[in-house]
C-alpha cells in the first residue's frame, strides 16, 4: 500500500467514524470486494444479489451490495464487462446505465437531475444523478454515482424516504467508491 492510499484509506475511515458519532443507526464499515477491485463504505453488514440485467447493448451479470439502515437502502452494482472498453464507450455505457437506472423507478421521472460528469474515480467517468420517484404513494429520495472503467461498470445507489434523507449520509456512501490498486 502506497502512502498516498494509506492516508486516503485514514480519511474514509476518521470521516466514517465521525459519520457514525453522528449518527449512531447507521455503522459505516468499509467493505472490500477484490474481484471487482473496489472499496466503498456501507452503513451496515450487505446481502449480496447477483442477477442478468440489460444495460443499452449490453446483457451483464450485475452483482449488488445491499444495506439497510435506519430506513434507508444502499447499494452497490458492480459488472465486469465482456471486453476492456476505452474512453467514448465508457460514456455510452453510463448514458445507458443512467436510463436503465431511472426505468426501474420509473419511466417518467421529470425531477431527475445531476449528470454532472466526475473525475473524482482517478480518470474515469462518473455521473451523478439525483431524483424523486413516487413508488407506492411514498415520495423517495434517489442519489446515485455510476461510474465507468474500461473493465467495470459501478452503480451505488442510495435510497430513502424524501422527508428523512439526508445529503450528509448520501454524498459520504456516493463518494466512498474507491478502487484497488
Amino acid at each position: 500500500m502506497s502512502a498516498a492510499s494509506g492516508v486516503r484509506r485514514a480519511g474514509y475511515v476518521a470521516v466514517a467514524a465521525l459519520m457514525a458519532g453522528c449518527y449512531p443507526a447507521l455503522d459505516w464499515r468499509e467493505v472490500t470486494v477484490v474481484e471487482a477491485g473496489f472499496v466503498v463504505l456501507l452503513p451496515s453488514r450487505p446481502s449480496r444479489d447477483t442477477r442478468q440485467v440489460r444495460i443499452g447493448p449490453h446483457t451483464l451479470s450485475m452483482t449488488m451490495l445491499s444495506a439497510r439502515a435506519d430506513g434507508f437502502l444502499y447499494g452497490v452494482g458492480y459488472a465486469k464487462l465482456d471486453k476492456e472498453i476505452g474512453t467514448p464507450a465508457q460514456a455510452a455505457l453510463l448514458d445507458d446505465a443512467r436510463t436503465a437506472l431511472l426505468a426501474n423507478f420509473g419511466a417518467n421521472l421529470p425531477h431527475a437531475s445531476g449528470d454532472q460528469r466526475l473525475a473524482a474515480l482517478e480518470s474515469h467517468p462518473c455521473v451523478t444523478i439525483d431524483a424523486h420517484p413516487i413508488i407506492n404513494n411514498r415520495s423517495l429520495s434517489l442519489s446515485a454515482r455510476l461510474c465507468a472503467t474500461g473493465t467495470h461498470l459501478y452503480q451505488l445507489v442510495s435510497l430513502a424516504p424524501r422527508d428523512s434523507a439526508t445529503a450528509a449520509d448520501a454524498s459520504l456512501f456516493l463518494g466512498s467508491l474507491r478502487l484497488l490498486k
